[in-house]
């Protein structure tokens, strides 16, 4: 596995799944790119080569960040219908770029 920063930590695993299984639970919430090759040991098997850790957005952003950021804004979108439909004018929020 594959970080991109000063401070990547190293992976061996020795395990008995499947190549998918393991990457998949090395790392469950991330985006991940995986390179496989034969098994010398196992020709009719495959085995993990490389498996790269990839950006999801910006620095610092994790998934939960942007699943708060969807939970404020769906929030918000029920406040605003509520106070439309109740005659109060809603001014459109600016658009993030």
């Amino acid at each position: 596995m594959e970080f991109t920063s000063n401070r990547d930590p190293v992976v061996d695993v020795d395990a008995m799944l499947s190549p998918r299984e393991i990457a998949t639970r090395l790392a469950p919430d991330e985006n991940v790119m995986v390179s496989f090759v034969q098994n010398p040991r196992c020709p009719d098997r495959e085995r993990i080569a490389r498996m790269w850790v990839l950006s999801n957005g910006s620095p610092g952003e994790t998934r939960q960040s942007r699943e708060d950021a969807e939970r404020m804004r769906r929030a918000q979108a029920g406040i605003d219908m509520v106070m439309q439909a109740h005659g109060v004018s809603i001014a459109p929020a600016a658009q993030a770029p």
